[in-house]
């Protein structure tokens, strides 16, 4: 159990920092377009408050809605395999992040077109992280295995070869 749940807070940590990536990236694309277009670059603090926004949405999303995919991902990869438990993450977080984004567009009540484009770049935001998440439980979970084989069949590569003798 303490494994189980040492796996997921890594795998929350490294998906915190997708967040954090990504709101760079985010800042890095909408640079771009303003270079190009000649319109306003933001001003000197406009990357570094992306970027905290970023990671302040990572902090808010992170454990309500990554964390639970990735429960569900292991839960599901056991039974149906790993291709399932991603799937089934990959369903479960898209389905709490529009459940957000709804949440969010009755507080504001905005136009119908500006929360459809919101659900759609929150789902595609998620992903990643999300991903990211399941891939780190998964791979937490198989790097003792890996090493026990390894143990087993006496450390592969540091054995000298076999001396050839006539």
């Amino acid at each position: 159990m303490v494994a189980a749940v040492g796996r997921h807070i890594a795998g929350a940590v490294v998906a915190w920092v997708v967040f954090t990536v990504e709101g760079l990236a985010c800042y890095l694309l909408l640079l771009g377009y303003a270079l190009v277009t000649d319109a306003g670059a933001g001003g000197p603090l406009a990357g570094p408050v992306m970027v905290l926004v970023a990671a302040l949405a990572g902090l808010v999303l992170v454990p309500p809605v990554v964390v639970p995919a990735g429960v569900v991902a292991e839960l599901t990869g056991r039974r149906r395999g790993g291709l399932a438990g991603t799937l089934a993450a990959a369903g479960v977080a898209g389905a709490l992040t529009l459940l957000a984004v709804v949440g969010a567009a009755l507080l504001d009540g905005g136009s119908p077109l500006g929360f459809a484009v919101a659900c759609v770049v929150g789902v595609l935001l998620v992903l990643p992280p999300t991903l990211t998440h399941v891939g780190i439980v998964r791979g937490a979970r198989e790097v003792p295995r890996l090493l026990a084989r390894l143990r087993r069949t006496g450390a592969a590569g540091t054995e000298p070869p076999p001396v050839p003798t006539r």
